[in-house]
């Protein structure tokens, strides 16, 4: 057996009634992480590592080293800034500390270990990280992704490898779902969609895509193929009716569903979506009294929450473009709710 096991025990994936942290190392008094992941030379990476409640208030940090008895603390919660191409954070709230690592080069190929600092034995786990000149063997586009509540997010994992293992979606505690093909169903509460495709290299990507989002959806997630991991951040901020959408940045073929909150008094009004740099140039997309007059966009009305929402799917470049949510008023200026500009990005290749 590995000596660098033996030091602290050999750890598996946790299981618990059919649902577990595949692919995810489990240390011995419940820290836990990835277990492996890839980057490439130059790029960042940020690393979760969760830990069991009654650790709240001891000291986190991220060693280096094959070895735990003779690894190196780079970087500690009670001293943040010991590296400068090293940062760590301590979100108690979730019990996650994440580790930051920039600017990575393949000399920071090896062992890692997240840690606890405690009166008797720390509690640990390793992960490995490979920095590599090529291509990943399994990334992302962005590592932090935003949604806004009701609306959705999309996050694409690419597979280097010709041949891509079965997949798996990951939320950070006990949840997985196992992907194959087109995938429908709930994590966590929260509706999940993916669907997996080739590239012109014949690399594997799967597409994944919440949707619904609620304020719990917040935290770590990742995709796994094989012994490979890649963690991805969700964060989900609450729309409310004094706040407006921006600028939202969503990958060709994605999808987007944005949510737009009203006055009790518009309820039985027409709400629309409309696309245009000016509103006078402003043409129809989707109206609610003829929800399906776009081939690629939907629009539904919850009058109990006074929220209606638009869909769009299959995004195009030519879909780039300023969008309005508008309340129809009859024999009166029709309500402009908010705006913001949908941009369609070409999906990264690496």
């Amino acid at each position: 057996m590995d000596d660098r096991r033996t030091a602290i025990g050999l750890r598996l994936p946790i299981v618990v009634s059919g649902r577990g942290l595949s692919g995810t190392q489990a240390g011995e008094y419940g820290v836990s992480t990835v277990s492996k992941v890839s980057v490439k030379t130059g790029n960042s990476i940020t690393i979760p590592c969760r830990y069991n409640l009654r650790y709240i208030e001891y000291v986190k940090y991220w060693c280096q080293g094959d070895y735990w008895n003779s690894c190196s603390a780079l970087v500690r919660t009670d001293q943040p800034k010991i590296s400068g191409t090293v940062s760590i954070s301590d979100d108690v709230t979730r019990r996650i500390f994440s580790v930051t690592m920039t600017d990575l080069q393949p000399e920071d190929s090896g062992y890692y270990w997240c840690a606890v600092e405690t009166t008797g034995r720390d509690q640990h786990t390793y992960l490995h990280l490979s920095v590599t000149t090529g291509t990943p063997g399994l990334y992302v586009d962005q590592q932090e992704v935003t949604g806004v509540e009701g609306g959705s997010v999309t996050v694409c994992c690419h597979h280097s490898n010709t041949v891509a293992k079965k997949w798996l979606w990951c939320k950070m505690g006990i949840y997985y779902v196992p992907l194959v093909g087109r995938y429908s169903g709930l994590l966590d509460g929260t509706s999940v969609t993916s669907q997996q495709t080739i590239d012109n290299n014949n690399r594997h990507i799967l597409t994944v895509t919440l949707n619904g989002l609620n304020m719990g959806d917040t935290g770590w997630y990742w995709c796994s193929t094989g012994d490979l991991q890649m963690p991805v951040h969700i964060t989900v901020n609450q729309l409310t009716t004094t706040q407006t959408v921006r600028y939202v940045s969503v990958q060709t073929g994605g999808s987007i569903t944005i949510p737009c909150h009203y006055d009790l008094n518009h309820i039985n009004h027409v709400k629309y979506w409309c696309k245009g740099l000016g509103w006078e140039m402003c043409s129809y997309v989707v109206r609610t009294d003829h929800p399906k007059s776009s081939s690629n966009a939907s629009i539904s009305d919850d009058i109990n929450k006074r929220i209606f929402t638009m869909t769009m799917t299959n995004l195009k470049s030519r879909d780039s473009e300023n969008y309005r949510c508008i309340v129809e008023i009859n024999g009166g200026p029709d309500i402009r709710i908010q705006w913001f500009y949908l941009s369609v990005t070409p999906v990264f290749q690496r």
